[in-house]
């Protein structure tokens, strides 16, 4: 049973009054039924309720729909900008009651304008959406990725193997893997390489410090890999 969508309920009485069936009706039925009844009454009843129930479904369908579309990256069907930024000072306030550590990347593919220039933008889609599999096939249960603009994607990362440096494990990895994964698309098979950028969350930050301070390092990456290719 779908906890949005309430049950409709049909009460028989054989109390007729008014006073018996007002009662009824605040106790949670929907519809009521008075003995001796006709099973043509009963059935139009039930089908009224079908209606009903029918209409409360498709209502709420729409608005998981509206939910949706205001929260996930059409494209990506990951977190758009807007979601994870919330969702990023979110966990800064969760992490400064608790005393608890998250780290922050930023991801950035290095020749995602070269793909597209020499393939079309509609094979960039593949290599992005192919990235994206990438990503999240390396995270764990309660690391969180959304779209941060364009070839960018933020990761909001729980992982317990942090260094004391800036950058955990987890983002490590995914460099490794996106660097030895070739990414299937409609030209062919793609290599890409990703330049990262990331902080950890100690003690007080706010979210912007967490995004500059990524950014940084995330463009230092790009670069450097830059002046190397």
């Amino acid at each position: 049973m779908n906890p949005e969508i309430p049950p409709y309920l049909i009460m028989l009485t054989a109390n007729t009054g008014k006073e018996s069936i007002v009662e009824g009706l605040d106790a949670g039925a929907t519809d009521y039924i008075t003995k001796t009844y006709d099973s043509n009454e009963l059935l139009a009843c039930i089908k009224v309720g079908q209606r009903m129930i029918e209409l409360q479904r498709n209502l709420v369908n729409v608005k998981n729909d509206l939910i949706y579309e205001a929260e996930y990256d059409s494209f990506t069907k990951i977190f758009n900008r807007k979601t994870i930024l919330e969702i990023l000072e979110k966990e800064i306030s969760r992490a400064e009651r608790s005393g608890s550590i998250f780290s922050l990347g930023i991801f950035y593919l290095d020749n995602f304008k070269l793909i597209n220039g020499r393939y079309g933008h509609q094979t960039g889609d593949d290599v992005l959406a192919g990235f994206v599999e990438i990503v999240k096939s390396s995270l764990g249960g309660y690391d969180i990725l959304g779209r941060y603009s364009g070839e960018k994607l933020l990761l909001i990362a729980h992982a317990k193997d942090f260094p004391p440096g800036p950058c955990g494990k987890i983002f490590e990895r995914i460099r490794q893997k996106a660097e030895n994964t070739s990414i299937k698309t409609r030209s062919g098979n793609i290599s890409v390489t990703v330049s990262i950028g990331a902080c950890n969350f100690k003690g007080s930050r706010d979210a912007d410090s967490m995004q500059t301070q990524a950014d940084n390092v995330m463009y230092g990456a790009a670069e450097a890999w830059q002046k190397q290719n």
